[in-house]
């Protein structure tokens, strides 16, 4: 079990760091399209929190694994250039800091896949900005 976790962050931490600047939206995503992918997200984000006991990530910035409690799926869904959807997911910790990540996910076939996650914002501030 504990290699598994670790495996988990390790994994989480290599799509962290590679999440740093990718591109955000070049379209906006409406409709059925969005709906799924939403919902995709919600789904992945509840299984993952019920089977760890919350919804653990790693924050590279701060050298610190998260565990955190989910709290919705932002309406908005966006489309990247090289085809990736995301949309952004509100959670927030034990000591009441809130956390906005943003959740790539792609679509292969009828299959969809986490692609990497993206801690955005922190108690509102941002995270990506330079």
């Amino acid at each position: 079990m504990l290699k598994r976790i670790f495996l988990t962050l390790w994994g989480l931490t290599l799509l962290f760091a590679l999440g740093i600047g990718m591109p955000r939206a070049e379209e906006k995503v409406t409709g059925e399209e969005a709906e799924k992918v939403r919902g995709f997200i919600e789904s992945y984000v509840k299984k993952d929190s019920a089977l760890k006991g919350g919804f653990l990530i790693y924050d590279g910035k701060e050298n610190k694994a998260l565990n955190l409690k989910y709290d919705y799926v932002h309406k908005g869904v966006g489309k990247t250039e090289s085809g990736e959807y995301f949309a952004c997911v509100d959670f927030s910790d034990i000591n009441k800091n809130t956390y906005d990540v943003d959740v790539y996910v792609s679509k292969k076939g009828e299959e969809w896949d986490i692609t990497k996650l993206v801690i955005h914002k922190v108690n509102g501030k941002d995270r990506l900005k330079k």
